[in-house]
């Protein structure tokens, strides 16, 4: 079993809370193309009025940019990652946040030098199991790095 537990840096939260923004601005202006078609076509051929609800679909991408309040970042930021190799599985913990994902569904682990981003097949928006390594509580990196070899590269920022 390895296990990473703890608070993350303020460095490994600003990471995670970027990440969470830029997959909100996409999925927000997915969203905002999709609404403002139908939008212009009922505005050309119904009414002009339509048009009023432009302004915040305009807007919607943006609000993928708002950081959560102290409250809310449970549902983020994980306290407790677990890598049980009996069950096979990922298990990602927060006060509000319970994740579980299978070891075979392990895409890629990302090295950022003070953490492992770990990404997963079928999971796009999943981005919740990132792994700091001075948290790490059980195991070794060792252990972490040979359970995931072939499948980890570095980052070159």
């Amino acid at each position: 079993m390895i296990e990473f537990c703890g608070e993350m840096s303020d460095k490994c939260k600003r990471y995670m809370l970027k990440r969470m923004g830029t997959v909100g601005f996409v999925s927000g202006l997915i969203t905002a193309i999709l609404f403002i078609i139908p939008l212009v076509f009922a505005a050309v051929y119904w009414n002009l009025i339509v048009l009023l609800f432009l302004p915040v679909l305009i807007a919607l991408p943006w609000l993928g940019f708002v950081p959560p309040t102290k409250k809310d970042s449970g549902l983020i930021i994980p306290s407790k990652i677990t890598i049980d190799l009996n069950e096979n599985t990922i298990t990602c913990e927060s006060d509000k946040l319970h994740l579980i994902r299978y070891i075979e569904n392990v895409r890629n682990v990302i090295d950022m030098g003070e953490w492992y981003t770990i990404n997963f097949y079928y999971a796009y928006r999943d981005m919740h199991f990132v792994c700091e390594k001075r948290l790490l509580c059980q195991g070794s990196i060792e252990e972490f790095e040979k359970l995931f070899e072939g499948k980890i590269s570095c980052d070159n920022r």
